[in-house]
C-alpha cells in the first residue's frame, strides 16, 4: 500500500490496481513490481470511500496516496508495529472469513494457485468449524419443518 498512487484507485468499482510496490534494496526503496511480478486488482470496502478521497484530494494522479508528513515514501519502520506483509496477511484473512470466494483471494493476492491460498490461510479460524455445525442444524432444522 505505501507504493499505491492516486491513479490506482477506482472510486466507481471499489478497486485498486495493484502494479507497483516498494522493494527495499539494501537499505534504501525502490519502485519495483508486485510478488510475482503480476498486476492485481484488490477490491475495497465502500467505508474507505470518504478516507480514500480526502487523502488523495489536492493530489496528483501519479502521486502516493499514503506519504509522510514532508511528502515522502513510507517505509516499513514507520509503522513500528506492522509490517507490510502483516497488513496484507490480516486483508486475506479477513476476506476468507467474511466468506469471501478463495479464487477471488487468490486473484487479490496474486497466488499461483488457490491451493497456495488455502494452505496459507483457511486454517486461521477454529470458530469456522462450529459455524459449519450451527449451519448443518439450521438446514436439517429448516428442511424438517
Amino acid at each position: 500500500m505505501t507504493a499505491l498512487r492516486v491513479d490506482s484507485i477506482d472510486f466507481d468499482t471499489r478497486r485498486f490496481d495493484i502494479h507497483r510496490t516498494d522493494e527495499h534494496d539494501g537499505g534504501t526503496y525502490k519502485d519495483g513490481t508486485p510478488k510475482n511480478h503480476k498486476r492485481r486488482t484488490v477490491p475495497f470496502p465502500s467505508s474507505l470511500v470518504p478516507e480514500l478521497r480526502a487523502l488523495t484530494k489536492n493530489k496528483a494522479p501519479g502521486d502516493r496516496v499514503f506519504q509522510s508528513d514532508r511528502g515522502k515514501m513510507l517505509n516499513e519502520p514507520t509503522f513500528r508495529l506492522l509490517t507490510i506483509h502483516d497488513l496484507r496477511h490480516t486483508a486475506a484473512s479477513i476476506a476468507i472469513q467474511a466468506g469471501a470466494n478463495v479464487k477471488a483471494v487468490q486473484r487479490m493476492l496474486g497466488h499461483a494457485s488457490a491451493k497456495m491460498t488455502l494452505d496459507t490461510y483457511a486454517d486461521l479460524f477454529d470458530s469456522d468449524l462450529d459455524r459449519v455445525g450451527t449451519e448443518i442444524d439450521s438446514l436439517i432444522r429448516k428442511h424438517a419443518a
